[in-house]
């Protein structure tokens, strides 16, 4: 039996993809899908994927860049079997757990994702990305001291870890440290220069530092690149604010029509149309969209039912209806502030 046949029957072994020749014919081509991948260039992965797809039975690495495409495609029924295929031809390679674990936490499977981090990390405990997936996982159970460590040990594996960075940016973001948050969102600028959404948080931290022409500089460059399956529902609400606060009324009026497009039902996101219409005497306009942010819960508490009743004494008082803004002063000064939980560390 020749060793092609061999490798056909035997495709869970890890010596065939070690030694068919075809592997080693097709190995720019993979790297350059992975390579693509790793950039959320998606349209550029899907490109290539074609001319390497063909061998994946006799290469066990096609089968993980197939795998990973699918999930970024939103395929995740065929993304899941090419995973479970790859990680029963390379059972010892830590890559196909954390890699299908990835996937599972961006599709909300946490207790899975959180079982691939750990089997992957009991193949390589210095795996980098496992180290930033499990420290990830460990943030959003409100481990955070352990987390970051966890990430801080993927970035000094691997100071090019993308997500490490990333996670650790959106670590110091929440903890309202922002020179650090810039820190690592420039990182992942540099790394991934498709990841709109490093760009967004990049421009909120930069405008925390008041360094207003870097921020807008990161506002736009994600704009650029925003769409697919990763698209940055706020990146548009985000500059829109940045502009109404440099009173730049038209501009910003354009980004937040679109940010109501794009999530009509967010109470921010129409609590601050509202506010820009009010500074443009579009009071009417102002009146709806406070109306319509009253209208929608906002279960997180990002914008409070009292400074939307604030927002409408307002803009009732300029409208000259004297009762109504009235009855909405009464309602902002009787509304409780809601207590938030204090984070466990």
């Amino acid at each position: 039996m020749n060793f092609q046949a061999i490798c056909g029957l035997f495709a869970v072994a890890a010596m065939c993809q070690a030694q068919a020749p075809v592997c080693t014919q097709l190995k720019s081509s993979i790297d350059a899908v992975t390579a693509a991948l790793d950039k959320f260039q998606y349209a550029e992965a899907a490109r290539i994927m074609p001319a390497i797809e063909g061998a994946r039975n006799e290469c066990p690495r096609v089968l993980l860049a197939m795998a990973r495409l699918r999930a970024a495609q939103k395929n995740s029924d065929q993304s899941g079997k090419l995973f479970e295929r790859y990680m029963q031809a390379q059972p010892n390679d830590a890559e196909g757990p954390f890699r299908f674990g990835e996937t599972l936490l961006r599709a909300s499977y946490f207790s899975q994702a959180d079982a691939m981090a750990d089997r992957a990390l009991a193949l390589n405990p210095d795996h980098s990305g496992a180290l930033a997936l499990k420290g990830q996982l460990l943030v959003m159970r409100r481990q955070t001291d352990d987390g970051v460590r966890m990430l801080e040990r993927a970035v000094q594996l691997d100071p090019a870890n993308a997500e490490a960075h990333f996670q650790l940016g959106a670590v110091f973001d929440r903890l309202k440290q922002p020179e650090n948050a810039v820190k690592h969102f420039e990182s992942v600028a540099h790394l991934r220069p498709a990841d709109q959404r490093a760009y967004d948080y990049l421009g909120l931290n930069l405008e925390q530092l008041g360094e207003t022409d870097r921020a807008e500089s990161a506002f736009q460059r994600g704009l650029a690149v925003n769409g697919g399956p990763l698209s940055d529902s706020f990146l548009d609400f985000n500059y829109g604010r940045f502009l109404l606060k440099q009173n730049r009324l038209n501009e910003s009026k354009s980004h937040l029509d679109r940010a109501v497009e794009i999530a009509p039902r967010v109470r921010a996101v129409l609590y601050e149309r509202g506010k820009l219409n009010l500074r443009m005497a579009r009071y009417q306009d102002a009146a709806r969209d406070a109306q319509h942010a009253l209208d929608t819960p906002d279960p997180s508490q990002v914008i409070l039912d009292l400074q939307v009743y604030a927002l409408l004494a307002e803009i009732y008082s300029r409208m000259g209806d004297a009762d109504q803004a009235a009855s909405y002063v009464h309602l902002a000064e009787s509304a409780k502030i809601p207590r938030k939980p204090a984070e466990r560390k």
